[in-house]
C-alpha cells in the first residue's frame, strides 16, 4: 500500500496512468516496481520483466477482481426499471474489458486514460454523452463534488465505511440506489 502510494504520488509527471506519456503498461510497471522496492523485494530487471508481465497480464482479467456482491442484481433491477447505468472511472483500458469479463448489465463504460481527461472533467463529458441525471461515486471531491457542479445531475456518495451514514445524498451500497428508483 505505501508503495502505491508513493507511486502514485510519484507520477504526476505521467497523470492518468500515463496518458500521452508513458502508456498504462509502463506506467502500472513502476507502481509494481515501487511496491516490490518499498517491500524490499530487489529484483533483477529481467526477473523483474518476468513477473511484472505476468502481473499485468493476470491484473486485466477478472481472476484478481470481483464486483461487490449486490453490484449485479442491482444493476439488472436498475435496468428493469429503465435506468440506464455508465461506469465512469479514474482508471486504465483494462476496465472496459473486465467490465464485460464481470458481466455487469451497463450501458457504457467510460475511463480516464482512453477519453484523455479524469474526474471531475470526465463527468461532464459523460453527462454530453449519455445525458447522465445522477451520478455515484465514492469519492467526496472527484465523484460527489464533481458531479455537484453539473446542472441536472444529482449527487450520490457511496460510502461503504459508514463515516457518512445518514446524510443526505450518501447511501452505504448499491442497494440504496433501489430506493432512488
Amino acid at each position: 500500500s505505501s508503495g502505491i502510494n508513493a507511486e502514485y504520488g510519484a507520477e504526476r509527471a505521467n497523470p492518468n496512468f500515463g496518458y500521452g506519456t508513458i502508456g498504462t503498461h509502463d506506467w502500472w510497471r513502476g507502481v509494481v516496481r515501487e511496491c516490490f522496492l518499498s517491500a524490499n523485494l530487489d529484483m533483477r530487471d529481467y526477473q523483474f520483466g518476468f513477473v511484472y508481465e505476468d502481473l499485468f497480464r493476470q491484473f486485466r482479467t477478472s481472476c484478481c477482481w470481483e464486483a461487490y456482491p449486490e453490484s449485479g442484481p442491482v444493476l439488472r433491477e436498475l435496468r428493469r426499471r429503465g435506468v440506464g447505468v455508465v461506469v465512469t472511472s479514474d482508471f486504465d483500458e483494462g476496465l472496459i474489458s473486465l467490465v464485460k469479463e464481470l458481466d455487469l448489465p451497463v450501458e457504457g463504460v467510460v475511463v480516464s486514460y482512453v477519453e484523455g481527461v479524469t474526474k471531475p472533467e470526465l463527468l461532464a463529458l459523460v453527462q454530453d454523452r449519455y445525458g447522465i441525471e445522477m451520478h455515484v461515486g465514492d469519492s467526496e471531491r472527484r465523484d460527489y463534488q464533481g458531479a455537484c457542479a453539473l446542472q441536472g445531475v444529482t449527487p450520490v456518495l457511496l460510502d461503504r465505511t459508514g463515516k457518512q451514514e445518514g446524510k443526505d445524498g450518501v447511501i452505504s451500497d448499491l442497494n440504496g440506489l433501489l430506493k432512488l428508483f
